[in-house]
């Protein structure tokens, strides 16, 4: 995560994966302290350069404007490509899954983004739906679907039962 990040996306995916207790690691590519687009602050727990991709099985990446940083750095990039190719997960929304195009990894993929990014897809094919899983490929479409993202990823990763259960227990009952 990069400065400049939506905080919604980020603050609830994460809220989500916790309250299934996966474990999560918010790593910065900066400092350790970051400003979202909206003034809010995350403490990361790490920076890039302390990340092993060999101790993680998915890769999320939250969009904002501050996404463009985070998609030019080859850090990111390469943990990308690393993760998914010892068979993680992919996971973004809103603008991010261009951090994902850039890693070359959405080459026929299905995808859903934050609309405008069309031109930094290339190779996806171009969802407009709010959440997308296309194998270990997950995106999501903008801050609005970032409940329905999170417990997605839930799903995928751990199963519907895991998933029925944060369903219930947040009362998010229209997802059924």
């Amino acid at each position: 995560m990069g400065n400049n990040f939506e905080e919604t996306e980020a603050v609830a995916v994460i809220d989500i994966m916790r309250r299934a207790n996966l474990k999560v690691v918010i790593a910065s590519i900066d400092e350790c302290e970051l400003v979202g687009a909206h003034g809010i602050t995350v403490v990361a727990d790490t920076t890039l350069d302390k990340i092993n991709s060999s101790d993680f099985g998915l890769i999320f990446c939250p969009g904002g404007p501050g996404t463009s940083r985070v998609r030019s750095d080859k850090r990111v990039l390469n943990i990308v490509r690393e993760i998914y190719a010892a068979g993680g997960y992919a996971a973004a929304i809103c603008a991010a899954p261009t951090v994902l195009a850039a890693a070359g990894i959405l080459e026929g993929k299905t995808a859903t983004f934050f609309p405008g990014s069309d031109d930094l897809m290339a190779g996806a094919v171009l969802s407009n739906a709010p959440v997308e899983v296309d194998g270990k490929i997950i995106t999501g479409q903008a801050a609005g679907s970032a409940i329905t993202f999170g417990i997605t990823l839930v799903e995928t990763v751990l199963g519907k039962s895991a998933a029925d259960e944060l369903i219930d227990s947040m009362y998010v009952h229209w997802m059924r």
